[in-house]
């Protein structure tokens, strides 16, 4: 059985997106600096830690997954291949696309079991 990480970026003042998130500003107005330390501001260290945490599965809430959707593009995942399982009454048929790395799922403790399986299959909620 695989190692269960959480992984969330945070300001100090405990906000995870700015205010106003929608699909067309999935992190919210002005919320992109808070992922700075990803792309312009990110340090030898964090790019070593980033190489070597690569995950085996990510377990995503529904309105993540709408409202990045947008950035990752129909049919592709944050992360590539890695499937992605998505806590949902519901199945999005539209953004699955061919070789979606989604799965919908549904509830956290069936997410959690099938992220921690070697090897993942593909099921709907």
């Amino acid at each position: 059985m695989g190692k269960l990480i959480i992984d969330i970026t945070m300001s100090l003042d405990g906000f995870i997106a700015a205010p106003k998130d929608r699909p067309d500003e999935p992190l919210g107005e002005g919320g992109l600096r808070l992922h700075n330390w990803l792309t312009t501001d990110r340090t030898d260290v964090e790019s070593t830690v980033l190489e070597q945490s690569a995950p085996g599965a990510i377990i995503s809430g529904r309105r993540t997954y709408d409202n990045s959707k947008p950035w990752w593009g129909v049919g592709k995942g944050p992360a590539g291949s890695t499937p992605v399982f998505v806590v949902s009454h519901g199945v999005d048929e539209e953004g699955l696309g061919d070789g979606s790395p989604f799965m919908f799922v549904d509830g956290i403790e069936s997410a959690l079991e099938q992220a921690r399986r070697p090897r993942v299959t593909r099921t709907s909620a």
